[in-house]
């Protein structure tokens, strides 16, 4: 049985340094000389390679990785063709609902604190406006 290699050219998403260490030997195991390397900025450059086929293989450091692309928006997986290869250089394993959870919680938290942010910045905008407009009405 031969196995069929992915259309278009390897595309790794890396965060960290420890990341790139074991994407590094991954591709090295793997006989994968030639590949793209994405960093989390560049998730939607890495999605929009993959829907326009340059893209036919995709390999992640881990489950966090390609979740935290999905719940940013920034990677439209179920835009992806059918026959993208997804490889993780450490596999979930029996832990995916455990790990997925996690991720989710984090994600959560993070967007939870951008709201608060942008909400107190919102709101002290809107305080010296009215200041402004209140000083110059009791002119």
């Amino acid at each position: 049985m031969s196995e069929t290699k992915p259309a278009g050219a390897t595309g790794v998403v890396c965060e960290s340094h420890e990341g790139k260490a074991v994407l590094e030997a991954y591709l090295t195991q793997h006989g994968i000389g030639q590949a793209k390397w994405f960093t989390p900025g560049e998730l939607h450059d890495l999605d929009r390679d993959v829907r326009r086929g340059r893209i036919g293989r995709v390999i992640f450091a881990g489950l966090p990785d390609l979740l935290a692309g999905i719940w940013e928006e920034e990677i439209e997986f179920g835009q992806w063709p059918a026959g993208v290869s997804l490889e993780f250089a450490a596999p979930p394993g029996d832990d995916v609902v455990r790990i997925t959870a996690a991720s989710w919680q984090q994600w959560r938290k993070r967007h939870r604190r951008r709201q608060a942010l942008a909400g107190a910045i919102l709101s002290a905008i809107v305080l010296a406006v009215a200041f402004g407009l209140c000083a110059l009405l009791a002119r």
